[in-house]
């Protein structure tokens, strides 16, 4: 079997009309982590066409829809966007997004790993960090619900079920917490 490394052309191609999105051998992998998240993407999606995404959490759905919004850049290839590049598709109001939680805990500089470690600092004094138990907690934790690959990871780049799954990782290093009392 051989690969094609051209986009997937539809009708509108042959008419000439400017693709409603199209990704050309798109790569992406964030600083630092040495592993892709997207690898060789080619896609094209004609105007009108509907497009649905799916994939297991953290397979790369977010960083996609964040490539073609111009919020994140490709590491390789490109992506058109009604003819114009991301960014200034967005600037000029051809395509909108409507994220799948607040920017609120973007703004935190902590790693999944400190968040579901948070539960383990209640009640300790300014400075103090818990102790062997409560650390082994934490692992245990990421471990069980997957967050362990991505625990050094900021909370704001990762996916919205990464996420959720760091929140049932909290839950569970809290719950051991409020049975004690």
């Amino acid at each position: 079997m051989t690969e094609s490394h051209e986009p997937i052309r539809g009708a509108g191609a042959a008419r000439g009309t400017a693709a409603a999105i199209e990704f050309d051998r798109v790569g992406f992998a964030f600083e630092g982590s040495g592993r892709p998240v997207l690898e060789d993407i080619s896609l094209r999606v004609e105007p009108g066409e509907r497009l649905g995404i799916l994939g297991p959490n953290g397979a790369g759905k977010t960083t996609l829809v964040r490539i073609a919004l111009g919020l994140l850049s490709p590491t390789s290839g490109g992506v058109r966007v009604f003819g114009r590049s991301p960014s200034q598709a967005r600037a000029e109001g051809w395509v909108g997004y409507v994220p799948q939680r607040t920017g609120a805990e973007l703004a935190f500089p902590l790693s999944v790993r400190q968040v579901v470690e948070m539960p383990t600092l209640v009640g300790l004094r300014p400075w103090a960090r818990p102790g062997p138990e409560a650390r082994e907690a934490v692992e245990y934790a990421l471990g069980v619900t997957g967050c362990g690959e991505f625990g050094d990871r900021p909370i704001g780049r990762v996916s919205g079920g990464q996420l959720q799954r760091a929140m049932i990782a909290r839950a569970g290093v809290a719950a051991p917490a409020a049975a004690a009392r």
